[in-house]
């Protein structure tokens, strides 16, 4: 159920990222798969995460309303942030709702007792965010409701027994050969020189002048580097990476763990080679990527986050075979409300 937790519990987290969210009047079915359908309340939370995400990924200051709105304007390509950030909750949400029916198919519709346990966790959230009160106001500034918040909460729940079941039965099971062929051919090693561009505590962004320094010092760290200094000895002296002091030999990962700009960068390094300057949300990065020796030890230590990747991969992958057997349409004058 990890996904699904993390899905919801960042609605406690997110809630006020954005001050100046415009809230439009949605009372319409977004979404329909099968016989479900999905109203535009609660199509309108994956509009948000996703806006969340992206956002955050580009960099943009969250605490500027006027900026967000800027890039939700601006095109990339053929469309607008907007539009791509909406057909990005499409995609989520379609997938969730495929298993969902599949998952209904199958006869793991919730228990009465896991019915109970909604209506705790649910509960226990209004606790957390200061009552009822509040609780319908943080989901306010989603652009949701709590009914529809509990009604998507409760799909996503029989969506997770669905990945729970496929594991239990070995559908989607991953081998320990698997997971170590995995891990020899998507995982990697790097090490970076991190030059901060925003607050570590509040997450706010430095200002203009302060980030033309940093930039500065990262072009000249860079110069340093291509003349033949030290890379670790200049990351020690430099680096504002918060995980310098528990991961001072690097870091291994694979795809989907680190802010896109920065995975891209790194894996398309060779062994020992250095990267330009990657912007990505937190900073200014210099990456070096370092050989990764995969023997039993770092197999045993990575193994289960590659497990659950592969096991990812097999759902994602039945997924897109159960939608052919699904009619899918979207009401396109609910989803022009978030364009």
């Amino acid at each position: 159920m990890k996904r699904i937790l993390s899905l919801f519990i960042c609605v406690v987290m997110m809630a006020s990222l954005f001050s100046g969210c415009l809230i439009k009047k949605k009372d319409g079915v977004a979404l329909t798969v099968g016989e479900t359908e999905l109203t535009a309340d609660e199509f309108a939370y994956y509009v948000y995460m996703c806006k969340s995400q992206l956002v955050q990924e580009k960099g943009v200051d969250i605490s500027d309303d006027a900026a967000v709105e800027e890039f939700l304007k601006a095109k990339d390509g053929d469309l607008t942030n907007a539009e791509i950030i909406c057909n990005n909750a499409i995609e989520e949400v379609t997938k969730m709702l495929v298993q969902y029916n599949k998952a209904i198919e199958m006869g793991l519709d919730l228990t009465e007792d896991e019915n109970a346990e909604c209506v705790n966790y649910i509960n226990s959230m209004k606790t957390q965010m200061g009552g009822t009160t509040a609780y319908e106001q943080q989901l306010k500034e989603l652009g949701t409701t709590a009914d529809a918040f509990e009604k998507l909460y409760r799909k996503n729940f029989v969506a997770g027994k669905l990945y729970d079941h496929l594991i239990a039965d070995g559908t989607i099971a991953a081998s320990e050969e698997e997971t170590a062929e995995y891990i020899k051919t998507n995982y990697i090693k790097a090490a970076h020189i991190l030059f901060s561009t925003q607050d570590a505590t509040t997450g706010m962004a430095y200002d203009e002048a302060t980030v033309a320094s940093k930039k500065q010092l990262a072009e000249e760290t860079l110069a340093k580097i291509n003349a033949g200094e030290d890379f670790t000895t200049l990351m020690n002296e430099l680096s504002e990476d918060p995980g310098l002091e528990t991961a001072p030999t690097g870091y291994v990962f694979g795809k989907g763990e680190m802010v896109p700009q920065f995975e891209e960068a790194a894996f398309a390094l060779g062994e020992n080679e250095v990267s330009g300057i990657v912007e990505t949300s937190y900073g200014l990065h210099i990456i070096k990527r370092l050989p990764l020796e995969v023997d039993e030890e770092s197999i045993a230590q990575y193994s289960s986050n590659a497990t659950t990747a592969l096991q990812t991969d097999k759902i994602d992958a039945l997924t897109e075979e159960w939608k052919a057997g699904y009619k899918i349409t979207t009401n396109e004058k609910e989803m022009k409300k978030f364009k």
